[in-house]
């Protein structure tokens, strides 16, 4: 091993046995002198007769295995129980792996060693000093770093429920501040139930508008690059929108002392809104499009003012979290797309109510819309036994037999739809699925790279994913949480509009299946005959019609009745192809 990784190694107190190890097929260079981390090198290269850094994502044939240097030790952790841990390096970048059997799932960390020592970056070679320590990572098992990575795992599952608490408290806050600050909305709110539950929607909008271009921008997503993932907008354009975007709010948020005197914040907020939805060139911005940024349809809500106490508050809220009694800044960068669901979840089974003050709050009553729309999510276990069972057999018949070029455009060219997505928790799991051996068979591996996994899952998600829900924000957050999983940035979030549609997939019969024949009344006093007309009405059955918690009683019975009156009989003796049953017009299958 020589160069810049060689150097950093010493100093980090590695010393090595001198020989390699090998773990199945997958041979790695080096292992520590107790011989419990390997260490891979990945040697220059010659590159147009230039000598470069090693790609540590690239595939190269090496006797009979395929695979880059980064798969090699992700391989040949997996292979040999004895290892959890492992480096691998090109001399300019360092990377920590560890064993993970979840190939769909790449966890790492990198450090771009290089330009940490040009730029003398300190502060993140003391972040590289104590992660990478060779103390760090004495004993394997009982390593430091295996005991931080098993403590952050529960943790973890604390700050995922502190920021659902969190996502729960800005969502009051901004309720308040909008009562508080608009008497008009105040008065409409108490005297009408369904402009509290607009307001409740809004500001739910509002708190998903703010976690995704948190996420956007800690992931550093959100300016576009070109096909050799460079920047499309320059340093200057980049510097210059880092005064507007979401970490300088986060900042102010965290730092700033606000009153209910002022209402720039907000101001503020709906234009940078505006700008992402539509894209800005000064700031560098791409249109992303997307229902998830427009503006509120109700007049009162559209031109409602909103302090800056309660707009900072509400930012702080979901900024930070509480663990074990501290205060810590949320880690947007490693939220899964998931989550973003489940926090969502969480918030169906309640209702808004306006209390004296005015304070507005979210409590567990009757009518919530968990139980209005049947939204009972699938649990993560039984989503993955599912996809065992429906969609592996389905992936394996795709490229079975048929050449790699075949295979590929079998994989691409099935269709994947959930009829209920929800906030799209089946639907990113199965592309994962599917991308993974895609990227297996573009890359010729069994260990494919993280980049092209990253393309795989982007070709997958844009081609094979459908999915349908009866909750609009439901299908706005499944949007954006696969938006997210492609990580392609700069990429307008409308390419999966014509995929994830808001509709009852229950009811998904074709136009003609709706056309029932009507005859109404004239009640006019100059009535000479009443006039036959086409409506639009279900062959339904008498159960369907069922008065469920929060429904209103007369409205269900005069709407069994009209539909009893007119109804073709029951089941219907036109034979009727069950999945248009069960699938939207757009989508005629589930799993393809």
């Amino acid at each position: 091993m020589g160069g810049l990784g060689a150097t950093l190694l010493k100093t980090l107190e590695y010393s090595f046995t001198g020989q390699g190890a090998t773990g199945g097929k997958y041979v790695v260079k080096h292992l520590t002198e107790t011989g419990d981390v390997p260490v891979h090198y990945a040697a220059p290269v010659l590159d147009n007769g230039v000598i470069v850094p090693a790609d540590l994502d690239r595939v190269t044939q090496t006797g009979t295995l395929r695979a880059s240097p980064h798969g090699l030790m992700q391989g040949y952790l997996n292979s040999t129980p004895g290892h959890l841990w492992g480096l691998v390096t090109n001399g300019e970048v360092l990377r920590v792996l560890r064993d993970n059997a979840q190939v769909t799932r790449p966890a790492y960390v990198e450090f771009q060693i290089g330009e940490m020592m040009r730029a003398e970056d300190a502060r993140t070679f003391r972040v590289l000093w104590l992660l990478v320590h060779r103390s760090r990572l004495k004993g394997a098992q009982v390593s430091v770093l295996e005991t931080w990575n098993t403590q952050a795992s529960s943790e973890g599952v604390k700050a995922r429920d502190s920021l659902r608490n969190g996502v729960e408290q800005a969502i009051n806050l901004l309720g308040t501040g909008f009562l508080e600050a608009n008497p008009a909305l105040l008065i409409l709110a108490r005297e009408d139930a369904q402009t509290a539950t607009l307001l409740y929607r809004t500001c739910l909008n509002m708190v998903y508008q703010m976690v995704f271009l948190f996420v956007t921008e800690d992931r550093d997503l959100l300016f576009a690059r070109d096909e050799d993932g460079q920047y499309v907008p320059d340093a200057q354009t980049r510097a210059r929108a880092a005064h507007y975007l979401t970490r300088a709010l986060r900042s102010k948020a965290t730092n700033v002392t606000s009153n209910n005197q002022h209402f720039d914040a907000y101001d503020g907020w709906t234009r940078l809104l505006n700008f992402v939805r539509e894209g800005f060139a000064p700031l560098g911005l791409p249109a992303l499009g997307s229902l998830l940024f427009a503006a509120p349809l109700r007049e009162e809500l559209r031109k409602a003012r909103l302090s800056n106490r309660a707009f900072y508050d509400a930012v702080r809220a979901i900024s930070e979290i509480t663990v074990d009694g501290a205060r810590r800044p949320v880690n947007y960068a490693s939220l899964d797309s998931e989550e973003l669901g489940s926090i969502y979840e969480s918030l169906l089974e309640l209702v808004p109510r306006i209390e004296p003050g005015p304070r507005f709050s979210l409590q567990v009553l009757p009518g919530n819309e968990r139980k209005s729309t049947g939204s009972y999510y699938t649990p993560s276990g039984l989503i993955e036994l599912l996809l065992d069972s429906a969609l592996d057999p389905v992936i394996e018949d795709a490229v079975q037999d048929k050449l790699p070029e075949d295979a590929i455009a079998a994989l691409k060219g099935l269709k994947v739809i959930d009829p209920a997505c929800g906030s799209g928790h089946f639907l990113i799991a199965a592309a994962r699925r599917i991308a993974v051996r895609l990227a297996e068979l573009e890359e010729e591996t069994a260990q494919p790279s993280p980049r092209a996994l990253r393309r795989a899952t982007r070709i997958v998600i844009a081609h094979c994913i459908y999915g349908a829900d009866i909750n609009p924000m439901a299908i706005e957050l499944a949007k954006v949480a696969l938006w997210l999983e492609s990580q392609d940035a700069g990429r307008p979030l409308a390419f999966l509009d014509h995929r994830l549609r808001v509709g009852n997939s229950l009811l998904g019969i074709s136009e003609d299946g709706m056309q029932v024949k009507e005859v109404l009344k004239d009640r006019s006093k100059t009535r000479t005959s009443d006039k036959e007309t086409t409506v639009r009405l279900l062959a339904l059955p008498d159960e369907a019609f069922t008065a469920l918690e929060g429904d209103d009683k007369k409205v269900v019975a005069e709407l069994k009745n009209r539909t009893s009156r007119n109804a073709a009989p029951w089941p219907p003796t036109q034979a009727i192809n069950p999945r248009s049953w069960a699938c939207p017009p757009w989508a005629s299958s589930w799993v393809r």
